[in-house]
């Protein structure tokens, strides 16, 4: 296996610190083994289940004492990852195609939670792959950008679990709403969409958007984006059961 050690890798690591290395590495590694066990699917596909194969490293590295990692270190890990994400408006079947910020970091959190027997699982479309092109020129034009729409459930519920709990819950049901626009299976959500981009945009915000203080209160960027996705994958039943 070869890398570049002049450039990639020593600008990846002066950014997001010394754990992204072995995470990029651990992803090569991923289509090491594609190779040898004669794995074919899209591009894509084989992208995610690398980056599924990096999450189920880490995981092992952190539980076996490879490597100290704290929250910290993991959340500018994964900020690493979105890095390499494809631009707004790629095409799932794009021969090039590498996923979403969302996909990819879905994936990373799949191996990380469930071992790299969930990764062996992938197939095209398995998981579901949410990266899709812009639907029409202005869109494209605009970069996909649009109004952010936040889901304000918890005080109407009369939640009174403890801080960090309705945080999460919040970004679960944050996820659950996205859901139903990129859905649109609710009235409320039906008259406006998701562009290319913008779950990208939502989980970076959950990693970036924080203060000294917030990770006691709020949660870690990356237990924040595991309870997002829930919500998006799930819908907003499953938060009530975190």
């Amino acid at each position: 296996m070869a890398w570049d050690a002049s450039g990639l890798l020593p600008d990846l690591q002066s950014k997001f610190g010394d754990f992204v290395v072995p995470i990029v590495l651990a992803h090569e590694w991923g289509h090491a083994i594609q190779a040898r066990s004669n794995f074919t699917a899209r591009t894509v596909t084989k992208e995610l289940q690398a980056d599924c194969c990096a999450g189920g490293w880490a995981k092992h590295a952190k539980d076996a004492g490879l490597y100290k990692v704290n929250a910290a270190e993991m959340d500018n890990a994964l900020a690493g990852i979105l890095t390499l994400k494809d631009s707004p408006g790629t095409s799932k079947i794009d021969s090039s195609a590498h996923g979403s910020g969302f996909d990819r970091v879905s994936a990373f959190q799949d191996g990380y939670d469930n071992g790299p027997n969930a990764c062996k699982e992938y197939r095209d479309d398995t998981p579901i792959v949410v990266e899709r092109p812009f639907q029409n020129a202005e869109d494209e034009a605009a970069g996909g950008d649009m109004p952010q729409f936040v889901l304000a459930a918890m005080t109407r519920a009369n939640d009174k679990s403890e801080d960090k709990t309705q945080s999460l819950r919040g970004d679960c049901f944050a996820g659950a709403y996205t859901a139903s626009v990129l859905l649109q299976n609710r009235k409320d959500t039906s008259s406006f969409g998701i562009s290319p981009g913008d779950l990208d945009e939502a989980i970076t915000a959950l990693l970036v958007f924080r203060v000294d203080g917030d990770v006691e209160r709020q949660g870690a960027g990356f237990e924040r984006i595991r309870h997002y996705r829930n919500g998006v994958l799930n819908g907003a039943e499953a938060c009530l059961k975190d």
